[in-house]
């Protein structure tokens, strides 16, 4: 029993009074280190999840961790951190815009694109390199209108070098404090190579397009004396201008814009959002959502640069119809958004990982722990104290009767009365009478 008592609390003492310490008091004799993430996460899960010398039960995520930029998140924070936590942070900014009743449709930085959009014609804005230097433009432009900037004449604004800077406009637009100069402002400039000043239709014709002759007798002083190098640029400047109008006269001429609309179903009928109606109470109708989706379909539809132009103009209404529906649906339907969203959220997402995270309690490892303890040790001591009572009690029979002395010794091991005792002693060799008997035959 001695023998018995040393190898069994040898072994029990130590499990019954595991913890964080008890490791960092053995770990130097085992000569191992006592530093590190991966000890501490150890320690900590002994103490939380394993020790009877705590009652606390440790949460498991709170016991992992990882290191970002050098500081301990724990799996706990680092879950709810891309999930729950991110997810009430949405909703909070979203309970504090709709509490200030802001709208689309009143912000200035949304008005001043749908004035951008109005105010500026698109065929305005489809111009040259206006901000290159003249050595970059005689980089830039195709040989047969680099000779546009050769011409001497000043200021630069009544010269054909407004050509390499205008647009396809009619008329000049100021554009950022920048003019951009129209067709009839270079047809204007180039009137100084025609005496006759006389206007030929470009081919193909267009309402702002035209050419001159250039072959002018009285050409401006800038332009010197016949065969001169600055006559000679004048010459060039000219021709090139006139190449220049047949170029942009094809470019106005042209039918393959794009005019994008929607379509409205699956068989391809045109839809605009220039003509949505409705309110958020009764419906919308021509918004172009294919069968109530939340997506549209686009419609490839080709235009002239006219049609372009106007085409362009309207996105002004459209972005205002649509804005100004998302803010009349904002109206109706915020408490929808912001309290029955938020419960679905609530009960789907957020608390489902909320309680996966509590979940992860260790309280199962310390019972199922301390029932191993119980089990092995007290109970356990307490099974083997009648067999080695009674093999100890039978070794010294030799008569295979018991001895008083042995009675009282089986009483006090097997805590029972003495009387008790000698009955089983007495059965005990009766039994080993009858064994005897059996091995003689």
């Amino acid at each position: 029993m001695v023998v018995l008592s040393v190898v069994m609390s040898s072994v029990c003492l130590p499990l019954d009074e595991l913890s964080g310490q008890l490791l960092d008091d053995i770990m130097p004799a085992l000569d191992l280190t006592t530093t590190g993430d991966d000890l501490d996460m150890m320690r900590d899960m002994i103490d939380g999840c394993f020790s009877q010398l705590n009652d606390e039960d440790a949460i498991l995520m709170e016991i992992l961790f990882t290191r970002e930029n050098g500081t301990k998140v724990n799996m706990s924070a680092k879950i709810k951190g891309q999930s729950t936590d991110l997810m009430k942070a949405k909703f909070a900014t979203l309970d504090e815009k709709l509490a200030t009743g802001a709208k689309m449709m009143e912000d200035q930085n949304l008005l001043d694109l749908l004035s951008l959009i109005e105010d500026n014609p698109a065929d305005a804005l489809i111009i040259g390199p206006a901000d290159l230097s003249v050595s970059d433009v005689q980089n830039a432009l195709p040989s047969a209108y680099v000779n546009l900037v050769g011409d001497p004449r000043t200021p630069d604004s009544t010269s054909v070098k407004v050509g390499a800077f205008s647009s396809l406009a009619c008329d000049n637009h100021t554009f950022a404090g920048t003019v951009f100069y129209g067709l009839e402002t270079l047809k204007t400039n180039m009137m100084f190579g025609d005496s006759a000043a006389v206007v030929t239709a470009t081919s193909p014709a267009t309402s702002c397009t035209g050419q001159v002759d250039c072959s002018s007798v009285s050409w401006p002083s800038e332009c010197g004396s016949a065969l001169s190098a600055e006559r000679i640029a004048c010459e060039a400047a000219c021709a090139a201008a006139n190449d220049l109008m047949t170029l942009k006269a094809s470019i106005v001429d042209a039918n393959t814009y794009r005019c994008d609309i929607f379509q409205d179903d699956a068989d391809g009928n045109p839809c605009d959002v220039l003509n949505m109606a409705g309110d958020a109470t009764n419906g919308y109708t021509n918004d172009c959502l294919l069968g109530g989706a939340s997506s549209v379909t686009r419609l490839a539809v080709t235009c002239t640069l006219a049609e372009y132009t106007t085409y362009v103009r309207q996105w002004e209404q459209r972005l205002a119809n649509v804005f100004t529906r998302v803010d009349d649906v904002l109206d109706a339907k915020q408490g929808q958004i912001s309290v029955n969203l938020k419960d679905l959220v609530d009960e789907y997402i957020t608390t489902p990982v909320e309680s996966i995270v509590e979940g992860s309690s260790c309280k199962f490892l310390k019972t199922a722990y301390g029932d191993l303890i119980t089990g092995l040790c007290f109970k356990g001591a307490m099974g083997f104290r009648y067999p080695i009572a009674a093999v100890l009690l039978l070794e010294r029979r030799a008569d295979r009767r018991a001895h008083p002395a042995d009675v009282r010794d089986l009483a006090a091991l097997g805590g029972q009365p003495e009387q008790e005792a000698a009955r089983k002693a007495e059965q005990a060799g009766t039994a080993g009478d009858a064994w005897a008997a059996s091995e003689a035959t």
